[in-house]
C-alpha cells in the first residue's frame, strides 16, 4: 500500500519536528554512559583479597549461570595463595543488573569443591573462559589456564576443564596437559600452554563443544613466536584430537616474528564469512607493527579439517584500516573479548585491551572497542581510557586498566551491550590487589529498548536502519504483528516505560500517529528522508501498539526503538 507508506512517512517527519527534537548530550557509539567498580569492599564484593593477588588479571562472561536473568562472570587471581604460594584462584560473581555483585563463590586449592592438585606457582586463573556445555548437563562449563604447571617440562602449562554447578562450585575437574587428559603433545620448557582459552563451538560437528588454547611461549618457528591449539573435546572433558595453529601449522600464513607471543589472548567472533564455522580473534601483544610492542590482533577465518585456518586478516598500528594511535609498548591485544554485534550490522565486534597505554599517566591503561567489517578490517572504533570515551572512573598510575576484558551482554537491559575491564594492579585495598570496572556503554544509531508485548504471532519486532544523517533515507519496519490490524505509533524524544494494556509503553507519549494498518503478512514498512537541521546527538523514541484480540488486553506492543543522530 504505497499511498499509506508515503502519507504516514510524511506525517512521521512532521511529528518528529512537532515534538520539538532537542539535542541531548552527545553519546558516541561505544562510549561509557556509567560504570560500577568491583574490588574488595566495593560493588558488593567482600573478598578477601591479599597483596599481589592481581584479582581481575583474567575475566570471562559465564552467561546467566544462576538463572536470574543477569550475566555472571568468572574472575582470575593467579597469584592467590590458597593452599600455597601463588597457586591461584578464580572468583565466580553473580551480578545484579546495576553491575554490583549479588553473591560470590571462590574456586581455589582449598575452596569451591575443586579437587585437582595445584602446586606452588602454578598460576591457576591466568586465563578463563566459558567453554560451553561440554558434558551436556545444561550448565556451561569453565576452562582455566594454569601456565606454570610443570607436567613434562618447566612451565609447560595446563588447562583445567571445570564442570560447574549453578552455585558456582565445581562438580568435577579434568586436567589437560602433556601427561593428562588425552592431549599427549610434548610441550617444551616455557611453552605456557593455557596462556589463553576460548570457546570454538562444535567445529568438528561431533556434538561436543571444542576449545582453543593459547601457548604464547611456543617456539616452533622462532623464539616465543607463539601458537594456538584447537582441541576437539569429548563429553568427559578430555581431548579427542588436536590441531596446532602457528606460522608453520594449521594453514595460517600470517607473518610472525620472534617475541610476538601469538596466542596471548583470544575471543570468539561468530561466523564472519558465512561458511558455517565460527571464526576466532587471536592477539600477539608484542607485535612490532609501527613500533616496539605496540601489539596486534589476528582475525582467523576457520574451517573444519586439518587446514583449520582458511584465511586471516591483521589489525595493528599499520594494518586492517585501524587508525587509532598506538604507542610503543602499549601492548594492544593484552586482552580481548567478543562484544557480539554491537552496532547491528551483522558482524561481530571486539573489545581489545592495551594495558600499558599512558593516557592520563604512566600505564594507566586503555580498552579499544572495535566495530568490524566482515573482512576483518575495522569500520570504526572507540577508545576508553582515563582521558577518552566518557570514562570518569579514577585510574591511578600503573593500574593497567585493560589487562583483561569481558563482554557482558546487555547487563542493565537498556538495549546496549556492556563490558567489564580489569585493572589487576589497582591498589584500593592493598598493593596490586586488583579491581574490575563494569562499563555500561552507549549505543549507536538504533537501540532496541525492549518491552515488546506478545500478540497473535508472538512478539512484534520494530527495527530501524539508516544513519539519521541529514537528508539520508531512513527505513522503519514493524514485523511479526497480527495481519490486517489497526496500529498506532507513539513518538517522543524521551523514554519512561509506563504501564499500558498489560505491557509497557516506552516513549513518553508526546504524540501518536494513528491510521496505520499492518499488511497481510503483519508488517508496516516506512521509508522517508531524515530532515536537515536536527542537531547531533538528538534521540527519538518510537513504539507500535497493534490491535490484537489474542494479546493480554487486546493490544500487542512492539519493542521500543531509539534512534540517535550522529
Amino acid at each position: 500500500m504505497p499511498t499509506q507508506r508515503h502519507s504516514m512517512s510524511t506525517l512521521l517527519v512532521a511529528a518528529l519536528i512537532a515534538v520539538g527534537l532537542a539535542p541531548l548530550s552527545r553519546a558516541q557509539q561505544g562510549t561509557v554512559g556509567s560504570f560500577q567498580k568491583i574490588t574488595e569492599g566495593s560493588g558488593g564484593f567482600f573478598g578477601p583479597l591479599s597483596d599481589l593477588d592481581e584479582y581481575a588479571y583474567s575475566m570471562c562472561s559465564l552467561g546467566d549461570l544462576d538463572g536470574d536473568g543477569h550475566t555472571d562472570i568468572a574472575v582470575g587471581a593467579p597469584w592467590d595463595d590458597d593452599g600455597g604460594t601463588d597457586r591461584g584462584a578464580v572468583w565466580i560473581h553473580f551480578l545484579n543488573a546495576d553491575g554490583t555483585v549479588k553473591a560470590t563463590q571462590k574456586i581455589s586449592d582449598t575452596q569451591g569443591n575443586f579437587s585437582g592438585t595445584l602446586d606452588d606457582t602454578d598460576w591457576f586463573g591466568w586465563s578463563v573462559c566459558a567453554v560451553g556445555d561440554v558434558n551436556h548437563d545444561g550448565i556451561t562449563d569453565l576452562a582455566v589456564g594454569s601456565i606454570q604447571t610443570d607436567d613434562g617440562s618447566v612451565d609447560a602449562g595446563a588447562v583445567w576443564v571445570l564442570f560447574m554447578n549453578t552455585t558456582g562450585t565445581v562438580k568435577t575437574t579434568h586436567k589437560i596437559s602433556f601427561s593428562s587428559g588425552g592431549f599427549g603433545v610434548f610441550l617444551f620448557d616455557f611453552s605456557w600452554f593455557g596462556s589463553s582459552v576460548c570457546p570454538l563451538g562444535d567445529i568438528d560437528g561431533d556434538g561436543v563443544v571444542d576449545l582453543a588454547v593459547g601457548s604464547h611461549g611456543d617456539s616452533d618457528s622462532g623464539t616465543f613466536v607463539g601458537a594456538v591449539y584447537a582441541l576437539h573435546l569429548k563429553t568427559d572433558g578430555t581431548v579427542k584430537s588436536s590441531l596446532k595453529i602457528n606460522e608453520v601449522s594449521g594453514g595460517f600464513t600470517g607473518a610472525l616474528d620472534d617475541g610476538d607471543e601469538f596466542g596471548w589472548a583470544m575471543a570468539p567472533l561468530g561466523d564472519l564469512d558465512g561458511n558455517g564455522t565460527a571464526d576466532l580473534a587471536v592477539t600477539a601483544e608484542l607485535d612490532d607493527d609501527g613500533g616496539q610492542d605496540r601489539g596486534a590482533v589476528w582475525v582467523l577465518y576457520l574451517q573444519p579439517g586439518a587446514t583449520i585456518v582458511k584465511s586471516s586478516a591483521k589489525i595493528s598500528a599499520t594494518e586492517g584500516d585501524f587508525t587509532g594511535v598506538l604507542d610503543n609498548k602499549d601492548h594492544f591485544g593484552r586482552s580481548i573479548a567478543a562484544l557480539g554485534d554491537f552496532d547491528g550490522d551483522g558482524v561481530g565486534d571486539l573489545c581489545v585491551g592495551a594495558y600499558q597505554d599512558d593516557d592520563g599517566g604512566s600505564n594507566k591503561g586503555a580498552a579499544w572497542n572495535l566495530f568490524l567489517n566482515a573482512d576483518g578490517t575495522v569500520a570504526s572504533y572507540q577508545k576508553i581510557s582515563a582521558t577518552e570515551g566518557g570514562f570518569s572512573g579514577a585510574l591511578d598510575l600503573e593500574d593497567k586498566f585493560g589487562g583483561s576484558v569481558a563482554g557482558l551482554g546487555d547487563l542493565n537491559g537498556d538495549g546496549v551491550r556492556d563490558v567489564a575491564v580489569g585493572a589487576s594492579l589497582d591498589d584500593d585495598t592493598g598493593t596490586d590487589t586488583g579491581a574490575l570496572w563494569v562499563l555500561f556503554l552507549n549505543g549507536g544509531t538504533w537501540t532496541n529498548l525492549g518491552f515488546a508485548l506478545e500478540g497473535t504471532k508472538g512478539l512484534p519486532s520494530f527495527t530501524g536502519s539508516g544513519t539519521l544523517a541529514p537528508l539520508t533515507t531512513v527505513l522503519l519496519n514493524l514485523s511479526n504483528a497480527r495481519p490486517n490490524s489497526a496500529a498506532v505509533m507513539f513518538v517522543s524524544t524521551s523514554s519512561n516505560p509506563t504501564p499500558f494494556k498489560g505491557g509497557m509503553v516506552v516513549p513518553v507519549p508526546t504524540l501518536a500517529l494513528i491510521g496505520l494498518t499492518t499488511s497481510p503478512i503483519g508488517e508496516i514498512p516506512l521509508n522517508f528522508t531524515w530532515p536537515s537541521g536536527i542537531p547531533s546527538g538528538t534521540s527519538v523514541v518510537l513504539q507500535y501498539a497493534i490491535q490484537d484480540p489474542l494479546a493480554i488486553k487486546g493490544v500487542a506492543l512492539s519493542n521500543g526503538l531509539k534512534g540517535t543522530t550522529p
